[in-house]
């Protein structure tokens, strides 16, 4: 054995560090993915759902004072 390069266990050790480094670059690349679709998300209910909602609130509401002022 080369005492210089330390063999295999400095083989083994570098190719644990590399999964490691592999599944961290994985997993943080699904948070940012992640991270994504969650801004996205958010602007689609702040600029569709919640106008929608409000709106149908509102109508519902129109039509519920409309037959008050009919009765």
């Amino acid at each position: 054995m080369n005492p210089g390069r330390g063999g295999r266990k400095l083989d083994d050790v570098r190719d644990k560090y590399q999964k490691a480094c592999r599944k961290l670059h994985l997993t943080h690349n699904e948070y940012v993915l992640l991270l994504c679709e969650a801004v996205e998300f958010e602007k689609d209910f702040r600029t569709v759902l919640l106008p929608g909602l409000l709106e149908h609130q509102q109508s519902l509401q129109e039509a519920f004072i409309s037959t008050w002022y009919v009765s």
